[in-house]
């Protein structure tokens, strides 16, 4: 296997581990709601570069090590940010 094989092998098991970790925390984040009596949907991860910014600010992303690029995209590269909403519901 060459090094290119590898590099390929390298960022496809890296994809993959990200799409785990965001279903995983999306689940979490679910349950939660449901312990809450809340619902959680409309799970937004593609936004517009400045709003990444704001929230990036707001959440303090710099405290663990995560970066927005200027041109869009972070860094590390495989990081996700992403908005939900937590809904009550009714009784």
């Amino acid at each position: 296997m060459g090094d290119v094989d590898a590099a390929k092998i390298l960022d496809i098991i890296g994809n993959m581990a990200l799409y785990q970790g965001v279903r995983f925390v999306k689940r979490l984040i679910s349950e939660e709601a449901q312990n809450e009596n809340c619902s959680v949907e409309l799970w937004v991860d593609n936004l517009d570069n400045s709003i990444q910014q704001s929230l990036a600010r707001f959440i303090q992303l710099d405290k663990v090590g995560v970066k927005i690029k200027k041109s869009g995209g972070f860094s590390p590269s495989r990081s996700v940010l992403g908005l939900l909403k937590w809904t009550a519901i009714g009784d």
